[in-house]
């Protein structure tokens, strides 16, 4: 559904049934190639502007003033049945300077609770860049639990498992710092390096006393001098203007 809540597309979701229970003529997610499959882009939908469920969450994310982002259909659908409603899906797509329009409508907070294994890397990374230079409070949802991969298991598990971590949701800066931190001794050249690539990225986006604030967390952490923290973040500030997309 579009923002009005208008039909504008179909999405399946292949589902995993037992060998000996298929019919001769049932599809496999390996025969077909794809977990979901959409109908094809028009000029009514286009994927990229389009956030699924937000048509039945957008009251429920301005009345919490904060937005859960998700992966997948599934994922939304399961959090909305587990408690936690303000949830929209981004369908598998990175996220978009569109999509982030949209939501700041309704809210400033962003919680992505996206596969962020690969910190400082990929799709996710980029759309939680776009958010920052847009102004959004980004944080990362908490840990879901051991062998849960997503939200939709965690809610099927538990829907107690999906609500807490959403109540336990990092700051984004704070996210990155700690999985610095998993990898490498905080006064390690290691450590440096990773914070360099990771870290001060996202400090760099934050508005000035908010950027302090982690600046001196930083230079705490890897126990250097504030001015050298400040300086090497300078380097990665948006460039002029980027602010301006939305």
């Amino acid at each position: 559904f579009d923002f009005g809540g208008r039909v504008i597309a179909f999405g399946g979701r292949i589902l995993d049934v037992p060998t000996e229970s298929r019919g001769p003529a049932m599809p496999t997610e390996s025969s077909i190639g794809a977990k979901y499959v959409n109908s094809p882009e028009t000029s009514l939908y286009q994927k990229s502007k389009i956030l699924y469920g937000l048509n039945f969450a957008k009251s429920e994310i301005l009345r919490a003033s904060e937005c859960v982002l998700v992966e997948g259909y599934m994922d939304m659908i399961m959090s909305w049945q587990g408690g936690v409603k303000n949830v929209v899906a981004a369908s598998g797509t990175a996220l978009t300077a569109d999509q982030l329009k949209t939501i700041k409508r309704l809210a400033e907070k962003l919680i992505v609770a996206f596969d962020m294994d690969s910190a400082g890397e990929g799709a996710s990374k980029r759309g939680i860049d776009l958010a920052l230079v847009a102004g959004f409070d980004v944080r990362v949802a908490g840990v879901l639990g051991e062998g849960l991969k997503d939200p939709a298991d965690a809610v099927y598990k538990n829907p107690a498992l999906w609500q807490k971590a959403i109540s336990a949701s990092r700051h984004i800066a704070q996210f990155y710092i700690d999985s610095a931190l998993k990898k490498h001794k905080p006064n390690s050249p290691e450590a440096k390096r990773e914070f360099q690539r990771t870290v001060l990225p996202v400090i760099s986006s934050l508005a000035d006393l908010e950027r302090a604030h982690w600046v001196r967390e930083v230079s705490g952490i890897l126990n250097i001098k504030e001015e050298a923290v400040w300086s090497a973040s300078e380097k990665h500030r948006p460039t002029k203007g980027a602010e301006n997309v939305f």
